[in-house]
Protein backbone atom coordinates (compact mmCIF):
# COMPACT_ATOMS: atom_id res chain seq x y z
CA UNK A 1 0.00 0.00 0.00
CA UNK A 2 1.13 3.60 -1.04
CA UNK A 3 1.93 5.97 1.97
CA UNK A 4 -0.45 8.54 0.57
CA UNK A 5 -3.44 5.51 0.54
CA UNK A 6 -2.23 4.97 4.07
CA UNK A 7 -2.58 8.26 5.26
CA UNK A 8 -6.27 8.28 3.64
CA UNK A 9 -7.44 5.15 5.21
CA UNK A 10 -6.29 6.01 8.61
CA UNK A 11 -8.11 9.80 8.40
CA UNK A 12 -11.64 7.87 7.29
CA UNK A 13 -10.52 5.49 10.58
CA UNK A 14 -9.81 8.89 12.89
CA UNK A 15 -12.83 10.46 11.59
CA UNK A 16 -15.28 8.19 12.87
CA UNK A 17 -13.60 7.73 16.33
CA UNK A 18 -16.23 8.43 18.75
CA UNK A 19 -15.91 10.61 21.62
CA UNK A 20 -14.64 9.41 24.67
CA UNK A 21 -16.43 11.69 26.91
CA UNK A 22 -20.18 12.53 26.88
CA UNK A 23 -19.18 16.14 25.64
CA UNK A 24 -16.32 16.46 23.53
CA UNK A 25 -14.85 19.60 21.82
CA UNK A 26 -16.07 19.96 18.33
CA UNK A 27 -13.87 18.86 15.50
CA UNK A 28 -12.18 22.24 13.42
CA UNK A 29 -10.00 23.03 10.66
CA UNK A 30 -7.04 24.94 10.35
CA UNK A 31 -5.25 27.10 7.78
CA UNK A 32 -1.75 28.29 8.40
CA UNK A 33 0.55 30.33 6.23
CA UNK A 34 4.06 28.87 7.28
CA UNK A 35 7.67 30.52 6.40
CA UNK A 36 10.33 27.50 6.22
CA UNK A 37 13.97 27.84 7.60
CA UNK A 38 15.68 24.50 5.85
CA UNK A 39 18.57 22.60 6.89
CA UNK A 40 21.78 24.36 5.66
CA UNK A 41 22.70 20.93 4.15
CA UNK A 42 19.48 21.34 1.01
CA UNK A 43 21.69 24.73 0.00
CA UNK A 44 18.15 26.41 -0.07
CA UNK A 45 17.00 30.26 0.92
CA UNK A 46 14.19 30.57 3.31
CA UNK A 47 10.68 30.46 2.14
CA UNK A 48 7.04 30.26 2.56
CA UNK A 49 4.54 27.58 2.65
CA UNK A 50 1.39 26.82 3.25
CA UNK A 51 -0.91 23.96 5.34
CA UNK A 52 -4.38 22.81 6.13
CA UNK A 53 -5.58 20.15 8.63
CA UNK A 54 -8.19 18.59 9.88
CA UNK A 55 -8.45 18.05 13.95
CA UNK A 56 -10.51 15.22 15.67
CA UNK A 57 -11.23 15.41 19.06
CA UNK A 58 -10.06 12.47 20.94
CA UNK A 59 -11.22 13.64 24.70
CA UNK A 60 -10.64 16.56 26.70
CA UNK A 61 -7.93 18.45 25.74
CA UNK A 62 -6.67 15.84 23.21
CA UNK A 63 -7.04 15.12 19.42
CA UNK A 64 -5.31 13.95 16.53
CA UNK A 65 -4.32 16.15 13.18
CA UNK A 66 -4.20 15.40 9.92
CA UNK A 67 -2.16 18.02 7.81
CA UNK A 68 -1.05 18.43 4.15
CA UNK A 69 1.52 21.14 3.13
CA UNK A 70 3.43 22.68 0.70
CA UNK A 71 6.51 25.12 0.17
CA UNK A 72 8.93 26.03 -2.54
CA UNK A 73 12.36 27.08 -1.68
CA UNK A 74 15.07 28.81 -4.09
CA UNK A 75 18.17 27.82 -4.71
CA UNK A 76 21.10 29.26 -3.17
CA UNK A 77 23.59 29.34 -6.32
CA UNK A 78 20.94 29.57 -8.68
CA UNK A 79 17.53 31.73 -7.93
CA UNK A 80 16.07 31.04 -11.10
CA UNK A 81 15.68 27.49 -9.62
CA UNK A 82 13.76 26.26 -6.69
CA UNK A 83 12.97 23.08 -4.77
CA UNK A 84 9.37 21.78 -3.86
CA UNK A 85 7.92 20.14 -1.14
CA UNK A 86 4.97 18.28 -0.59
CA UNK A 87 3.38 16.22 2.40
CA UNK A 88 1.07 14.88 4.58
CA UNK A 89 0.92 13.20 8.03
CA UNK A 90 -0.81 12.95 11.69
CA UNK A 91 -0.10 14.31 14.48
CA UNK A 92 -1.15 14.48 18.01
CA UNK A 93 -2.24 17.84 19.81
CA UNK A 94 -3.12 18.58 23.92
CA UNK A 95 -4.18 21.77 24.66
CA UNK A 96 -3.72 23.18 27.84
CA UNK A 97 -6.10 26.03 28.83
CA UNK A 98 -8.98 26.22 26.33
CA UNK A 99 -9.60 27.06 22.64
CA UNK A 100 -10.44 30.82 23.92
CA UNK A 101 -6.86 31.07 25.17
CA UNK A 102 -4.78 28.48 25.89
CA UNK A 103 -1.42 27.09 24.19
CA UNK A 104 -0.85 23.72 22.83
CA UNK A 105 2.21 20.99 22.20
CA UNK A 106 2.46 18.90 18.90
CA UNK A 107 3.80 15.80 17.26
CA UNK A 108 3.43 13.54 14.79
CA UNK A 109 4.51 11.63 12.00
CA UNK A 110 4.34 11.61 8.06
CA UNK A 111 5.61 11.33 4.58
CA UNK A 112 7.30 14.52 2.28
CA UNK A 113 7.97 14.40 -1.36
CA UNK A 114 10.92 16.38 -2.21
CA UNK A 115 10.86 17.59 -5.98
CA UNK A 116 14.43 19.05 -7.23
CA UNK A 117 15.50 19.74 -10.88
CA UNK A 118 17.67 17.21 -10.74
CA UNK A 119 15.30 14.36 -9.31
CA UNK A 120 12.62 13.49 -6.43
CA UNK A 121 12.67 11.51 -3.71
CA UNK A 122 9.65 10.36 -0.89
CA UNK A 123 10.74 10.81 2.63
CA UNK A 124 9.41 10.03 6.14
CA UNK A 125 9.73 12.62 8.52
CA UNK A 126 8.61 13.47 12.69
CA UNK A 127 7.92 16.29 14.18
CA UNK A 128 7.87 18.01 17.48
CA UNK A 129 6.38 21.73 18.43
CA UNK A 130 4.73 24.17 20.24
CA UNK A 131 1.74 26.61 19.75
CA UNK A 132 -0.71 28.83 20.90
CA UNK A 133 -4.38 29.66 20.24
CA UNK A 134 -6.39 33.09 21.23
CA UNK A 135 -10.11 33.49 20.70
CA UNK A 136 -11.57 35.69 18.36
CA UNK A 137 -15.13 34.74 18.38
CA UNK A 138 -16.81 31.28 19.97
CA UNK A 139 -15.72 29.00 16.58
CA UNK A 140 -12.37 31.29 15.07
CA UNK A 141 -9.28 31.50 16.49
CA UNK A 142 -5.59 32.80 15.75
CA UNK A 143 -3.40 30.00 15.64
CA UNK A 144 0.23 30.42 15.98
CA UNK A 145 3.24 27.63 16.07
CA UNK A 146 6.58 26.50 15.47
CA UNK A 147 7.68 23.13 14.47
CA UNK A 148 11.20 21.26 13.84
CA UNK A 149 11.11 18.95 11.27
CA UNK A 150 13.37 15.95 11.09
CA UNK A 151 13.43 14.70 7.20
CA UNK A 152 14.78 10.89 7.58
CA UNK A 153 16.29 11.33 3.22
CA UNK A 154 19.86 9.78 2.78
CA UNK A 155 19.53 9.46 -1.01
CA UNK A 156 19.72 13.52 -1.99
CA UNK A 157 22.61 14.17 0.38
CA UNK A 158 25.39 11.99 0.58
CA UNK A 159 27.05 11.44 4.28
CA UNK A 160 23.78 12.98 6.01
CA UNK A 161 21.34 10.45 6.68
CA UNK A 162 18.47 13.14 8.45
CA UNK A 163 17.82 17.06 7.51
CA UNK A 164 16.31 19.13 9.99
CA UNK A 165 13.89 21.82 9.27
CA UNK A 166 12.05 24.64 10.53
CA UNK A 167 8.51 26.10 10.12
CA UNK A 168 7.38 29.11 11.90
CA UNK A 169 3.41 28.94 11.10
CA UNK A 170 0.53 31.68 11.60
CA UNK A 171 -3.10 31.30 10.66
CA UNK A 172 -6.61 30.04 11.59
CA UNK A 173 -8.52 27.86 13.05
CA UNK A 174 -12.51 27.12 13.04
CA UNK A 175 -14.42 24.77 15.31
CA UNK A 176 -16.87 23.16 13.11
CA UNK A 177 -19.34 23.16 15.71
CA UNK A 178 -20.03 25.93 18.90
CA UNK A 179 -17.87 25.10 21.80
CA UNK A 180 -18.53 24.63 24.77
CA UNK A 181 -17.67 25.57 27.62
CA UNK A 182 -14.65 24.54 29.90
CA UNK A 183 -12.51 25.14 32.72
CA UNK A 184 -11.93 29.20 32.97
CA UNK A 185 -14.82 30.11 30.36
CA UNK A 186 -18.17 31.86 31.04
CA UNK A 187 -20.24 29.52 32.90
CA UNK A 188 -23.53 28.11 31.12
CA UNK A 189 -26.71 27.80 32.85
CA UNK A 190 -27.59 24.38 34.34
CA UNK A 191 -29.36 21.62 33.14
CA UNK A 192 -32.67 22.44 35.39
CA UNK A 193 -32.45 25.97 35.36
CA UNK A 194 -36.65 25.81 36.83
CA UNK A 195 -35.78 23.93 39.86
CA UNK A 196 -37.55 24.99 42.46
CA UNK A 197 -36.16 27.31 45.39
CA UNK A 198 -35.40 24.90 48.71
CA UNK A 199 -35.58 21.44 46.66
CA UNK A 200 -31.91 19.28 47.18
CA UNK A 201 -30.35 19.23 43.63
CA UNK A 202 -27.48 17.35 42.32
CA UNK A 203 -24.37 18.81 40.53
CA UNK A 204 -26.07 19.55 37.31
CA UNK A 205 -28.27 21.43 39.72
CA UNK A 206 -31.30 19.01 38.29
CA UNK A 207 -33.68 17.98 41.25
CA UNK A 208 -32.54 14.66 43.81
CA UNK A 209 -35.35 12.05 43.89
CA UNK A 210 -37.12 12.22 47.68
CA UNK A 211 -35.26 9.99 50.03
CA UNK A 212 -37.25 7.23 50.81
CA UNK A 213 -39.46 5.95 53.90
CA UNK A 214 -41.20 2.98 53.24
CA UNK A 215 -43.13 3.16 56.75
CA UNK A 216 -43.96 6.85 56.69
CA UNK A 217 -42.78 7.84 59.85
CA UNK A 218 -40.72 10.77 58.95
CA UNK A 219 -37.47 9.22 59.39
CA UNK A 220 -35.86 8.25 56.03
CA UNK A 221 -34.71 4.57 55.45
CA UNK A 222 -31.11 5.11 55.34
CA UNK A 223 -31.13 5.89 58.82
CA UNK A 224 -34.48 4.58 60.42
CA UNK A 225 -33.29 1.44 62.70
CA UNK A 226 -37.17 0.45 63.27
CA UNK A 227 -37.93 0.43 59.42
CA UNK A 228 -41.43 -0.98 59.72
CA UNK A 229 -42.99 0.88 62.07
CA UNK A 230 -46.85 0.88 62.11
CA UNK A 231 -48.49 3.23 60.39
CA UNK A 232 -49.37 6.54 63.06
CA UNK A 233 -46.67 5.89 65.81
CA UNK A 234 -44.71 8.99 67.04
CA UNK A 235 -41.11 7.97 66.50
CA UNK A 236 -38.13 9.02 67.97
CA UNK A 237 -34.66 10.47 66.18
CA UNK A 238 -33.75 6.67 64.62
CA UNK A 239 -37.23 6.24 63.64
CA UNK A 240 -38.15 3.47 66.72
CA UNK A 241 -41.66 4.44 69.15
CA UNK A 242 -40.81 7.06 71.32
CA UNK A 243 -41.38 6.55 74.89
CA UNK A 244 -40.78 10.59 75.43
CA UNK A 245 -41.44 10.44 79.54
CA UNK A 246 -39.23 7.76 79.82
CA UNK A 247 -41.55 5.73 81.93
CA UNK A 248 -40.67 2.40 80.00
CA UNK A 249 -44.32 2.63 78.46
CA UNK A 250 -44.08 3.74 74.79
CA UNK A 251 -46.48 6.71 73.72
CA UNK A 252 -48.80 4.71 71.63
CA UNK A 253 -49.99 2.89 75.03
CA UNK A 254 -49.19 5.73 77.34
CA UNK A 255 -52.36 7.02 78.61
CA UNK A 256 -49.84 9.30 81.01
CA UNK A 257 -47.79 10.67 78.71
CA UNK A 258 -45.86 12.95 80.87
CA UNK A 259 -44.84 11.19 84.25
CA UNK A 260 -42.31 12.72 86.19
CA UNK A 261 -39.20 11.38 86.26
CA UNK A 262 -38.71 8.68 89.26
CA UNK A 263 -42.03 7.96 89.54
CA UNK A 264 -43.35 4.33 88.88
CA UNK A 265 -46.26 3.07 86.49
CA UNK A 266 -48.43 0.58 85.72
CA UNK A 267 -49.30 -0.88 81.96
CA UNK A 268 -50.92 2.36 81.27
CA UNK A 269 -48.05 4.49 81.59
CA UNK A 270 -49.88 6.06 85.05
CA UNK A 271 -48.19 6.57 88.34
CA UNK A 272 -48.92 3.46 90.71
CA UNK A 273 -50.66 4.97 94.27
CA UNK A 274 -48.86 4.41 97.74
CA UNK A 275 -45.47 5.76 96.57
CA UNK A 276 -42.95 7.92 97.91
CA UNK A 277 -40.60 9.77 95.71
CA UNK A 278 -37.16 11.66 96.88
CA UNK A 279 -37.68 14.92 94.56
CA UNK A 280 -35.34 17.26 95.50
CA UNK A 281 -32.03 16.73 97.25
CA UNK A 282 -29.34 18.37 99.95
CA UNK A 283 -28.31 20.23 97.07
CA UNK A 284 -31.13 21.99 95.65
CA UNK A 285 -31.53 24.59 98.30
CA UNK A 286 -28.86 27.52 98.92
CA UNK A 287 -27.52 27.00 101.84
CA UNK A 288 -29.48 26.98 105.41
CA UNK A 289 -32.73 28.22 103.77
CA UNK A 290 -35.45 27.47 102.30
CA UNK A 291 -34.75 29.22 98.65
CA UNK A 292 -34.86 26.98 95.67
CA UNK A 293 -31.78 26.59 93.51
CA UNK A 294 -31.65 26.94 89.34
CA UNK A 295 -30.94 23.28 89.18
CA UNK A 296 -34.10 22.78 91.85
CA UNK A 297 -36.58 24.71 89.38
CA UNK A 298 -36.00 22.72 86.68
CA UNK A 299 -36.68 19.43 88.34
CA UNK A 300 -39.83 20.65 89.46
CA UNK A 301 -40.83 21.91 85.91
CA UNK A 302 -40.92 17.92 84.90
CA UNK A 303 -42.97 17.43 88.00
CA UNK A 304 -45.17 20.18 87.07
CA UNK A 305 -45.64 18.79 83.33
CA UNK A 306 -46.33 15.67 84.94
CA UNK A 307 -48.96 16.75 87.47
CA UNK A 308 -50.83 18.84 84.40
CA UNK A 309 -50.86 15.17 82.77
CA UNK A 310 -52.38 13.74 85.03
CA UNK A 311 -54.98 15.89 86.21
CA UNK A 312 -56.32 13.39 89.46
CA UNK A 313 -52.96 12.82 90.54
CA UNK A 314 -52.84 14.39 94.79
CA UNK A 315 -49.62 14.29 96.18
CA UNK A 316 -48.08 15.21 99.87
CA UNK A 317 -45.10 17.05 99.81
CA UNK A 318 -42.38 16.55 102.62
CA UNK A 319 -39.19 17.95 104.24
CA UNK A 320 -36.89 16.31 105.91
CA UNK A 321 -33.61 17.48 107.45
CA UNK A 322 -30.71 15.80 109.36
CA UNK A 323 -29.96 15.56 112.68
CA UNK A 324 -27.59 18.95 113.00
CA UNK A 325 -29.55 22.00 114.84
CA UNK A 326 -32.38 21.61 117.23
CA UNK A 327 -35.49 19.54 116.82
CA UNK A 328 -38.03 22.58 116.63
CA UNK A 329 -35.18 24.51 113.75
CA UNK A 330 -35.40 21.29 111.70
CA UNK A 331 -39.28 21.02 111.50
CA UNK A 332 -39.70 24.75 110.67
CA UNK A 333 -36.68 24.38 108.13
CA UNK A 334 -38.10 20.94 106.84
CA UNK A 335 -41.83 22.76 106.45
CA UNK A 336 -40.64 25.72 104.80
CA UNK A 337 -38.62 23.78 102.15
CA UNK A 338 -42.14 21.86 101.80
CA UNK A 339 -44.27 25.06 101.64
CA UNK A 340 -41.19 26.77 98.93
CA UNK A 341 -41.75 23.40 96.40
CA UNK A 342 -46.05 23.58 96.90
CA UNK A 343 -45.73 27.19 96.07
CA UNK A 344 -43.50 27.18 93.19
CA UNK A 345 -45.76 24.27 91.48
CA UNK A 346 -48.95 26.65 92.27
CA UNK A 347 -47.34 29.53 90.90
CA UNK A 348 -47.09 27.01 87.59
CA UNK A 349 -50.69 26.58 87.84
CA UNK A 350 -51.02 23.19 89.95
CA UNK A 351 -54.52 23.36 92.05
CA UNK A 352 -53.82 23.82 95.85
CA UNK A 353 -56.17 21.39 96.37
CA UNK A 354 -53.76 18.50 94.30
CA UNK A 355 -50.85 19.41 97.57
CA UNK A 356 -50.20 18.82 100.94
CA UNK A 357 -47.49 19.70 102.82
CA UNK A 358 -46.17 18.19 105.78
CA UNK A 359 -42.22 19.18 107.88
CA UNK A 360 -41.26 16.36 109.19
CA UNK A 361 -37.98 17.81 110.18
CA UNK A 362 -35.22 15.20 111.54
CA UNK A 363 -37.62 12.30 112.67
CA UNK A 364 -37.50 10.10 109.60
CA UNK A 365 -33.82 10.00 108.43
CA UNK A 366 -32.85 7.13 105.39
CA UNK A 367 -29.12 7.08 106.51
CA UNK A 368 -26.85 7.29 109.08
CA UNK A 369 -26.93 11.09 110.57
CA UNK A 370 -23.38 10.09 112.32
CA UNK A 371 -21.27 10.66 108.36
CA UNK A 372 -21.80 13.50 105.66
CA UNK A 373 -23.05 10.95 103.69
CA UNK A 374 -25.45 9.91 105.44
CA UNK A 375 -26.51 13.63 106.76
CA UNK A 376 -26.71 14.57 102.72
CA UNK A 377 -29.23 11.85 101.91
CA UNK A 378 -31.03 12.71 104.97
CA UNK A 379 -31.72 16.73 103.79
CA UNK A 380 -34.50 15.64 100.94
CA UNK A 381 -37.87 16.57 99.52
CA UNK A 382 -40.05 13.56 98.66
CA UNK A 383 -43.21 13.45 97.01
CA UNK A 384 -45.84 10.62 98.17
CA UNK A 385 -49.03 9.83 95.70
CA UNK A 386 -52.06 9.88 97.66
CA UNK A 387 -54.58 9.06 94.55
CA UNK A 388 -54.21 9.17 91.42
Amino acid sequence: MKPATRLLVLALSLSTWPALGAERPPNYVSALGSYVLPDSVRNDENGPGAALSYGIQLGAGLSAELSLFAHTLDRELDSASDDGFFGGGIDLRYLLGSARLGGFIIGGIGGLYEDYVEESESSPYANLGIGMLVGITDRLQVRGEIRQYAVFNDVNYPGEDRQFDTRLGLGVQYALARMTTTAGDVPQPPPCPDAPPGVMVDARGCPLPPPSDSDGDGVVDGIDQCPDTPAGSVVDASGCPADEDGDGVLNAQDDCPRTPPGFEVDARGCVRERQTVVVLDSVSFEFDSAELTDQARRTLDRVVAGLKGQPGMRVEIAGHTDALGTEAYNDRLSLARAMAVRNFLVALGIAPSRLEVRGYGESRPIADNDTDEGRARNRRVEFSVLNR
